[in-house]
């Protein structure tokens, strides 16, 4: 032992202030006389002297009377030990209160001298809590000892029921199966936790599906950052302990994304222990059906627009094509007079007429295409030709200081598609070029064939026609581009109109089995390239005039005209009769059955307007084939023979003739008509 003594002598300052600080008790005693010679201030806390009084006094007198003897001896023992001990004892403190310690005696040297330092610490705290633990123990094994004799009489008792139920025993388990696999196929999780800590006591597999997770690896942890949030003040749910029925919130997945669930909370008590009741249900796929449903809502509101711009672009190229009708009819009677005296006019004059109609009526035809109103058929389409029909449109608004320039394959290929839908996709194409370059640049549009090797811009390999719409305006960044074929996505202000404009390319390139690419950079101009399918036929133009001269009428052919319009009433008369018809003339399409229903059999055929006030032209249709099912009638129409005149068209015998029409034109269709072969009835 005398090696393990600790030399103090060469550090008493430092002794002396760890001697101070120490948080436990500690008192310095001569080794032989057992006399206190120092105590620090935590040793006259614990025994509650003035330090003074402790300096002088015998170890001893710190123990129970009939401790001291005992402990001097057992104190004696141990500092002789080889190894650092502990005793257990007790000391007096105040109002001779015993103080369960513990005891560190270590055999020390200062100044030459052996002293025994005494390390004290309070353990009441500890003894309280041992006292408690083995009350609870006994109590616990009472409750066990009791809880077992009720569990014993239960167990009799269930033994007796089940020898009662003997018979009964295969349906029940039957139906414990059944209800077994329903709770196991309800999609509704399910999970008990601790209301104090937080702490998940339990959940079932649906709940650790749920989360992506195995059961094992959620019990015993706390909620917050596993279920939901990982802050614990944000779910008001689990801090109230109220109960809700029917909340929408959001559990985390095991990934980090958020699933949203329909949830329940109960407040439970189980063996005097609060806990939280939660179930929830997974509302992702309600949740993606409700999405699914808004956004056909929102595509049909989109088509509805559509829709409505196209009603107008109708409706303003109806209007037209009825002015422009009524000029035309009059230049062509002036032109058939003019042959039967050539004295009286200069046929130059009426040729220009008739072909500044021609370019109306090409006008307008482009105006019925791009709102969709003419009939909605594939055909080979000559590119080069569509374009220009689209610039007849736009010069009359491109700014004079943007350059429109053109350049196509002289043996560029036809595709097969919707001609008004393509002309969509160029005049949205064009405009969107022209408005970038805020009136001033260049608009370039090319057309060439092409062949796409096999899997390039998504398409299938084979040949192509590619047409491209490259402005020199401001360009897009990246962010723009990604999102430039979004509906109703556009850069343009609110004044300046928000677009289905590239959606709507987009969309209708796709239904032509194409592509449409952008190639763009800020300050450097975009460049619009659509591929489509090429038919591998050189294009044609396809616009042309009847020029050949009108077919006289049959003697004693009368035509019943029925329009709203003055001017094509009295026009329209004029040239029946030049072309040698008898005509009647009817406003609208009451007056044409009061007209029809005076002498039927005088009527060889009906010339009808399709839109009119008071009975529409689809009206006065059906009303004139209920009194005679055989009569010849021609329709007439601003619009293209779609809607309306497509159903009547289904009927014999049943023409269409679209205004503006020439005098070949309109007696050719009254011939073609006139003389068509009766269909037999079967």
């Amino acid at each position: 032992m005398a090696s393990d003594i600790i030399d103090l002598g060469q550090h008493e300052d430092g002794y002396r202030t760890v001697f101070e600080q120490m948080k436990d008790a500690a008192i310095l005693v001569d080794a032989e006389s057992g006399i206190v010679v120092d105590a620090n201030k935590q040793a006259a806390k614990l025994i509650g002297r003035p330090r003074h009084d402790l300096i002088g006094m015998h170890q001893k007198s710190f123990h129970p009377k009939g401790q001291a003897i005992e402990y001097l001896e057992i104190f004696a023992k141990h500092t002789d030990a080889d190894s650092v001990c502990e005793l257990e004892n007790e000391v007096i403190g105040r109002d001779e209160l015993r103080i369960p310690v513990t005891i560190n005696p270590f055999l020390v040297r200062i100044d030459g001298k052996s002293r025994i330092l005494a390390v004290f610490r309070d353990i009441t705290d500890y003894k309280r809590i041992q006292e408690r633990l083995a009350k609870q123990r006994d109590e616990l094994k009472v409750l066990v000892r009791n809880r077992t004799a009720e569990l014993t009489e239960v167990n009799r008792q269930l033994k007796e029921e089940i020898a009662e139920h003997i018979q009964s025993e295969e349906k029940l388990s039957e139906k414990l199966r059944f209800i077994q696999s329903i709770l196991e196929s309800v999609p509704v999780g399910v999970l008990l936790i601790d209301a104090k800590t937080q702490e998940i006591i339990l959940i079932n597999e649906v709940g650790a599906a749920l989360l992506g997770r195995a059961p094992v690896d959620v019990i015993g942890k706390r909620c917050f950052g596993l279920i939901c949030s990982t802050d614990p003040t944000a779910c008001t749910l689990t801090n109230r302990g109220n109960r809700f029925e029917g909340i929408e919130q959001t559990v985390r997945h095991q990934s980090g994304h958020s699933i949203p669930v329909l949830k329940t909370v109960a407040p439970i008590l189980i063996n005097e222990r609060e806990c939280i009741l939660e179930s929830f249900m997974d509302l992702s796929r309600r949740k993606r059906d409700e999405q699914e449903r808004e956004r056909l809502k929102e595509r049909l509101r989109q088509s509805q627009k559509v829709e409505a711009l196209g009603t107008l672009a109708g409706g303003v190229a109806h209007d037209i094509n009825n002015i422009l009708a009524g000029i035309m009819t009059v230049a062509s009677t002036m032109k058939l007079d003019l042959e039967a005296d050539p004295t009286e006019l200069q046929p130059g004059d009426i040729e220009d007429i008739l072909e500044a109609c021609k370019r109306g009526r090409d006008l307008t035809l482009a105006l019925l295409r791009f709102a969709r109103k003419g009939e909605y058929v594939k055909t080979p389409v000559a590119l080069n030709h569509a374009v220009d029909e689209v610039l007849k449109l736009l010069r009359r608004v491109v700014p004079k200081e943007i350059i429109i320039q053109t350049r196509f394959d002289p043996d560029l290929a036809q595709v097969d598609g919707d001609p008004s839908q393509l002309n969509n996709v160029l005049v949205n194409l064009c405009i969107n070029a022209i408005d970038a370059m805020k009136g001033h640049g260049t608009l370039v549009i090319t057309g060439e064939n092409t062949v796409l090797a096999e899997s390039q811009e998504g398409l299938i390999a084979g040949r192509y026609v590619k047409l491209q719409v490259r402005d020199s305006g401001s360009g897009m960044d990246e962010n723009t581009i990604a999102r430039a074929f979004d509906p109703f996505f556009s850069t343009k202000t609110e004044s300046e109109g928000k677009g289905l404009g590239l959606s709507r390319v987009y969309g209708i390139v796709r239904d032509h089995d194409g592509a449409v690419t952008i190639d763009s950079a800020v300050g450097q101009g975009t460049t619009m390239t659509v591929f489509l399918p090429a038919l591998g036929l050189t294009e044609q133009d396809p616009r042309s005039y009847t020029t050949a001269p009108p077919i006289p009428a049959e003697p004693n052919t009368t035509v019943l005209l029925v329009d709203d319009e003055q001017l094509l009433r009295k026009t329209g008369k004029r040239l029946l009769r030049r072309l040698g018809y008898h005509v009647l003339l009817a406003s609208d399409g009451k007056e044409a059955i009061e007209i029809f229903q005076q002498d039927p059999g005088a009527i060889s055929l009906v010339l009808l307007d399709l839109v009119m006030p008071r009975m529409s032209g689809e009206e006065t249709f059906a009303k004139l084939r209920e009194l005679a099912p055989g009569l010849p009638i021609l329709v007439c129409s601003g619009y293209s023979k779609d809607g309306a005149a497509e159903k009547l068209l289904n009927q014999e015998p049943v023409g269409f003739i679209q205004k503006p029409f020439t005098p070949s034109m309109l007696s050719a269709e009254l011939d073609g008509i006139l003389n068509r072969p009766s269909t037999p009835e079967v």
